[in-house]
């Protein structure tokens, strides 16, 4: 019967180190999906750079310069590239 006449208690205040943990968690998993973004851009450029080089290059431009190299006379330090 007590209880009819009592005051209930406030709630507890909430935790403050609960709330900086939750802000460092959420700072750091944003900063790991940019992180992972700019190495998965990377990675995408890297290849499409690979693939647009392969495509542009003209198969029988190396070939060319190989005859040139080897047509030539060798010099005193024979070094075909020179």
């Amino acid at each position: 019967m007590s209880n009819l006449f009592k005051k209930p208690k406030a709630p507890p205040a909430p935790d403050p180190n609960v709330e900086r943990r939750l802000a460092a968690n959420e700072e750091r998993t944003e900063r790991a999906e940019v992180d992972t973004r700019r190495r998965l851009a990377a990675r995408k450029s890297a290849r499409a750079g690979r693939s647009t080089l392969m495509t542009t290059l003209d198969p029988t431009a190396a070939v060319d310069a190989a005859r040139e190299t080897l047509g030539r006379s060798l010099g005193a330090g024979r070094n075909p590239r020179g």
